[in-house]
């Protein structure tokens, strides 16, 4: 019951928790457990809810009481809420990790990207203002060729 009014308390402080919840309880399908066969009958059949007796509904089974559900969606919130902060990058070694990792990387790729672009520029001006070359400019383009493979 603790942690029924727990909840409760935390809906009036923050009421956009119940849309979160409602969004939740869909995605989780939890809804599910109440809509089995002997019950949908009952709401087939059209009878009135003043008829509806003990003697006619069927015992729920353990696993879709309220308390069961209640537990069970409380775990659920927190796995999803655990894997929101995971995703958000609340947890400082998802960030620092991560940006550890980019700075390792950009800083190579930021050298081979300059040698593109010098090789480019010398491409264009070798075709463009050039057309006679000796041999070692040759030789020197394909050298720069070669490096950019590695």
């Amino acid at each position: 019951m603790g942690s029924i009014n727990n909840f409760a308390t935390k809906l009036r402080q923050d009421p956009s928790l119940i849309v979160a919840k409602i969004d939740q309880i869909i995605k989780s399908q939890i809804y599910r457990f109440w809509v089995s066969e002997p019950y949908l009958k009952i709401g087939r059949s059209h009878t009135l809810y003043t008829h509806i007796t003990p003697d006619a509904v069927p015992q729920l089974p353990k696993e879709c009481t309220l308390k069961h559900l209640s537990s069970y969606m409380e775990e659920k919130l927190k796995s999803m809420e655990s894997k929101k902060n995971i995703e958000s990058g609340k947890y400082e070694f998802d960030v620092d990790s991560s940006e550890t990792d980019s700075t390792k990387d950009d800083g190579k790729p930021d050298d081979d990207d300059d040698d593109d672009d010098n090789f480019d520029d010398d491409d264009n001006f070798d075709d463009d203002t050039v057309e006679e070359e000796d041999a070692s400019g040759d030789l020197f383009k394909n050298e720069k060729k070669d490096e950019n493979k590695e």
